[in-house]
C-alpha cells in the first residue's frame, strides 16, 4: 500500500490522475449539453473553412423578386396575374423544374383563374405550403397532388440553419419537402430515382448515397428535435454559385435562355421587408452579407441532393456516443505524453517544458490515424466534436523553486472556473 502511495505522488501519475479528472469533467459536461452552444460554433467553424465547390455551370437559377420589382408592380403580395406570367415565361425558356416560393393559398386578384390554369398546365412548377396544424396550405388547385412540398426550415438557437428536412410526417399526413420535390423532378431525366436503402429499408437512398436520419444526439447536437427526416448541410457551394435575376430583368426579356433552359428555377422574394432572410453558419464571419433569403437556403438543400445523387460528395457522417468518447480520449492520451518529458526536463535541471502546441499536435496524430479516412482535415465527413477533446488537453509544466522542492502547476484550463457552466 506505501508503495502504491509513492507512485501516486510521482510527478506522472499526479499528472495522469488529473488529466483523467478533467477527462472524465469534459464527458459530464458534453453529455449534459453544456458544450452545445461551443461546438455549434466550432462546426460552423469548420463549415466556413472547408473548401467551396464552385461548378463552371450551376443547375439552379434564382428570380428573386426585389424592393425595386414591388414598386414597379405598385403592391404586395404580387397579384395572380403577375405570378401567373412570371411562370409562363419561365415555362417558354424550358427549366427541367420551377419552384414557387411563394404562398398562395388565397387569391390576389385579378388573374386567379390564370395562375390555375398554370399551375395545372406545368406539372413540373412546384408550389410552397407550411406543414402541420396552423401551417398554411397551398394553392387549392394543387390540393392532393405532387407539386406541393412543404418550405419549412429548421432554425437553432442562434437563427442559424444548419439543418435541412426531406420529410414531415404529424402521424395522419406525411409531405415531402419544397426542395427534394425540385431535386427529384431534376433527377429523372437522369434517370436516376429514390429508393430505400438495402441494409436499412427506412433509410433514403439517392444514387450511390445513402442519406441517414438526423438524429437528436448527433454532432454537436445534444436533445435536438429530430423530428422528421433531417440532415445536416455542408453548405459546400460558393455563396455567389447561383445566379440571381430580379422579376423585372424576367418580364423584360433580359435573362439569356440558355440560362435558364435545363436548369431548376426558383422563384421567391429577396426584398428586406419580406423579411425571408436566414442566418448561416458563415454569418459570423466578417462578411458584408450576414444572412441569406431563403430561396438561396432552398437552392443550397437542392445543390446538396443533388450532389449526392451524382457521387460528388457524400453526407456528413456523425461519430457515436462511443466514438466520442475514444475521440476526446485519445486528445487526453495526447495531452498526457507530454509529462514524461517534463519529468525528464525536471529530473535534469532543465526549464523547458513541451510547448503547448506540440501537445496538441500529439494529440491529433492518433486522431488523425483513427479517422484516417474521414476527408478533409479541415471539414472530415466524420464530425466527432473538436470543443471537449481539446478541453481534455491541459498542460502540466514543473517546475524548481528556489528552495530545490520540485513544484506542478496547473494550466489554467485545469481550474473549475475555466470550464464552461
Amino acid at each position: 500500500m506505501q508503495q502504491l502511495f509513492r507512485i501516486l505522488k510521482t510527478p506522472i501519475a499526479s499528472a495522469f490522475l488529473a488529466s483523467l479528472l478533467v477527462f472524465l469533467c469534459v464527458m459530464i459536461l458534453r453529455y449534459m449539453g453544456s458544450l452545445e452552444s461551443f461546438e455549434l460554433a466550432a462546426y460552423d467553424g469548420c463549415v466556413a473553412l472547408q473548401p467551396k465547390i464552385s461548378p463552371a455551370r450551376s443547375r439552379i437559377v434564382l428570380v428573386g423578386i426585389t424592393e425595386n420589382d414591388i414598386r414597379r408592380q405598385g403592391k404586395w403580395p404580387l397579384s395572380d396575374a403577375v405570378i401567373a406570367d412570371l411562370l409562363n415565361a419561365l415555362s417558354k425558356q424550358n427549366p427541367r423544374a420551377i419552384g414557387m416560393d411563394i404562398f398562395r393559398d388565397l387569391s390576389v386578384p385579378p388573374g386567379r383563374e390564370d395562375l390555375d390554369s398554370t399551375l395545372v398546365d406545368n406539372p413540373n412548377i412546384i408550389a410552397v405550403m407550411k406543414f402541420g396544424e396552423g401551417g398554411i396550405p397551398g394553392p387549392p388547385v394543387l390540393k392532393n397532388t405532387e407539386q406541393l412540398g412543404f418550405n419549412d426550415l429548421l432554425v437553432d438557437p442562434g437563427g442559424i440553419v444548419r439543418r435541412g428536412l426531406l420529410f414531415l410526417d404529424d402521424g395522419e399526413t406525411s409531405a415531402q419537402a419544397f426542395a427534394l420535390r425540385l431535386a427529384l423532378l431534376y433527377l429523372q431525366k437522369e434517370g436516376i430515382m429514390p429508393r430505400a436503402d438495402d441494409s436499412h429499408p427506412e433509410y433514403l437512398r439517392l444514387g450511390p448515397q445513402t442519406v441517414r436520419p438526423f438524429e437528436a444526439e448527433d454532432g454537436p447536437y445534444v436533445h435536438a428535435d429530430a423530428r422528421g427526416y433531417q440532415f445536416l448541410l455542408d453548405f459546400k457551394e460558393d455563396l455567389n454559385l447561383f445566379p440571381l435575376f430580379s422579376l423585372t430583368d424576367l418580364m423584360n426579356g433580359k435573362i439569356d435562355p440558355g440560362v435558364v433552359t435545363d436548369k431548376i428555377v426558383i422563384v421567391g422574394t429577396v426584398a428586406q421587408d419580406a423579411k425571408d432572410f436566414f442566418y448561416t453558419p458563415y454569418s459570423k464571419r466578417l462578411d458584408a452579407d450576414q444572412n441569406i433569403p431563403g430561396i438561396a437556403i432552398h437552392a443550397h438543400v437542392i445543390s446538396q441532393l443533388l450532389r449526392w445523387a451524382f457521387g460528388e460528395s457524400a453526407p456528413i457522417i456523425t461519430a457515436n456516443k462511443t466514438m466520442e468518447g475514444v475521440w476526446i480520449f485519445l486528445f487526453f492520451c495526447g495531452a498526457f505524453w507530454g509529462v514524461p518529458w517534463d519529468f525528464w526536463c525536471e529530473t535534469h535541471g532543465d526549464s523547458r517544458s513541451l510547448p503547448q502546441p506540440v501537445r496538441v499536435f500529439c494529440g491529433w496524430v492518433p486522431i488523425s490515424l483513427f479517422f484516417r479516412d474521414s476527408g478533409s482535415p479541415w471539414f472530415p465527413p466524420q464530425w466527432a466534436g473538436s470543443v471537449q477533446p481539446s478541453l481534455s488537453q491541459p498542460t502540466f509544466p514543473i517546475r524548481k523553486k528556489n528552495n530545490g522542492l520540485p513544484s506542478c502547476k496547473s494550466s489554467p484550463c485545469m481550474s473549475p472556473r475555466a470550464l464552461p457552466r
